[in-house]
């Protein structure tokens, strides 16, 4: 009979812990009830970059390497230099890191965790034991008594997550890093474009400079050309003035454009992180022919293309799983809890019972937001909105990449207008300039009206070397505007739009 007690007794405790936990869990999903619908992004994505109005072409799109194009070995080193000096690809890099080591830390909180746990003490306690029967002889009674103990074992803990909430961590992480990653190519991009405009823009002024230094040696011509027919008697003096003012105006240029190349050189050297010193190398080349022509599909191919426009479409791929992660604390964390130890205990006073022997145990472990004071609906909210904000970050990078385009494609193309009919002046001049040569070398014309009407060319020769430099860095932003080589071969898909919000 006591033995059917005592089996009755153990069946009754553990239908009491099996109802429990059974409790528990229905509780939980009774608070699940409570967590929010996910509401769809106020704005819509857009899925491609609004380029209307502007002529195509059939050029292809900047390569991984585009300056290349242009077969300047000078301006290759300068873009390897950068990979090493660089402090801009340094910052990029170091975030690029760090998102990425925070995708393996939220990646290992999907694995269980084990534990050492080590404890032991001594005790010590004086017992006074007073009105004691007269039988006993005395009226009160002392002892002292000491104690020891000490366990050793082993704790382990393995989050199941049911709801998927430390997933949505991960698939946060990695698309904060992949919007590193494209931040760390939009960082390239800016620089090689820098590096580039930066270059060619010491290039325009070299040739404006040795431009001007013939401008010079024409100017002294004529100079002499005036003093000789002041001294001969058959010149006005006033026209000695006259051409070493001019000259004096021309050597002022030639300083005035050798000091912007110098601060070029300056920059450039600033760009890339060393000293302008390390670049007395550079040496004056020509300058390369500008390609105005649009890519074909730039409207729809600017999505990939862009790597602000990739960094942004994974940030609303972060704000997603961010949502996730803050509507499933809504629901109960359930977990896997262990414990094997070895325990031992030495009393000397009392029940004097000494234990000593292993012992362990292993249950879930179910945790319910009951009252939170608001604060996961407020985190829910917050994910809402930087979600929101998240896609109306993207619908701007996207609207502000079509601009860019559109303003150096406009821009070129009033630079190239302009360098036609500067080129058009030019030869008209020209034209005249070979007419006064031929009465000049027949002898029934001066030289000085030859000699003006070269100095005239140059000028407007300065100002087409000007347009041409203008014209080749519209078309150096151009390639910056679509992308400058880099393309994502992999985006996360957009979320739904709804205008009412779910319920």
């Amino acid at each position: 009979m006591q033995t059917g007690l005592t089996e009755d007794s153990r069946r009754g405790a553990r239908a009491r812990r099996h109802g429990g936990l059974a409790v528990t869990l229905l509780a939980g999903l009774l608070l699940t009830a409570c967590a929010p619908s996910i509401r769809p992004p106020t704005f819509t994505p857009r899925e491609q970059v609004p380029l209307a109005g502007l002529p195509t072409g059939q050029a292809g799109w900047p390569q991984a390497q585009w300056w290349k194009q242009y077969r300047d070995p000078q301006l290759d080193r300068l873009m390897q230099m950068a990979q090493g000096h660089a402090t801009t690809l340094d910052q990029a890099l170091a975030r690029y890191h760090s998102a990425a080591r925070q995708v393996d830390s939220e990646r290992a909180k999907l694995g269980p965790t084990v534990g050492a746990a080590m404890g032991g003490g001594i005790g010590y306690g004086r017992n006074r034991v007073d009105g004691l029967p007269a039988s006993l002889g005395r009226d009160s009674y002392s002892n002292a008594s000491t104690s020891a103990g000490g366990i050793v074992g082993l704790t382990a803990r393995w989050d199941l997550d049911l709801w998927g909430k430390q997933k949505a961590a991960v698939a946060q992480a990695v698309g904060l890093t992949r919007a590193a990653e494209a931040e760390q190519a939009v960082t390239a991009n800016a620089l090689q474009y820098q590096i580039a405009s930066s270059y060619y823009g010491w290039q325009t002024q070299q040739s404006r400079l040795a431009l001007s230094r013939q401008s010079e040696q024409l100017a002294s011509h004529l100079l002499q050309l005036a003093q000789s027919r002041v001294n001969a008697g058959i010149a006005d003096p006033r026209d000695i003035d006259t051409s070493t003012a001019q000259l004096a105006q021309l050597r002022q240029a030639s300083a005035s454009i050798d000091g912007q190349a110098r601060l070029d050189r300056v920059a450039l050297a600033a760009i890339l992180g060393v000293d302008p010193a390390q670049l007395d190398w550079l040496q004056p080349r020509p300058l390369p022919e500008p390609d105005t022509r649009l890519p074909a599909d730039a409207r729809i191919g600017l999505i990939a293309r862009r790597p602000d426009i990739a960094a942004a479409r994974w940030q609303i791929e972060a704000s997603s799983r961010q949502i996730d992660q803050a509507r499933a604390a809504f629901y109960p964390d359930v977990s896997l809890s262990a414990l094997g130890a070895y325990l031992s205990s030495d009393p000397s006073f009392g029940s004097g019972l000494r234990l000593h022997g292993p012992f362990g145990g292993i249950g879930p472990s179910v945790t319910l937001p009951i009252f939170e004071s608001g604060r996961l609906k407020a985190a829910f909210a917050g994910s809402q909105a930087a979600l929101d904000s998240a896609v109306a970050d993207y619908n701007n990078t996207v609207v502000q990449a079509a601009h860019d385009v559109a303003q150096q494609v406009l821009g070129m193309q009033q630079q190239h207008a302009e360098q036609l009919q500067q080129q058009a002046r030019i030869e008209a001049i020209a034209h005249s300039g070979r007419r006064l040569d031929r009465m000049f070398h027949q002898g029934i014309a001066d030289q000085r009206p030859l000699l003006d009407n070269q100095l005239q060319i140059q000028q407007l020769q300065d100002a087409e070397l000007q347009l041409h430099g203008q014209l080749l860095d519209s078309q150096l932003g151009l390639i910056h505007a679509l992308g400058g080589g880099y393309h994502a071969t992999t985006l996360p898909a957009l979320p739904a739009h709804s205008n009412q919000d779910a319920h």
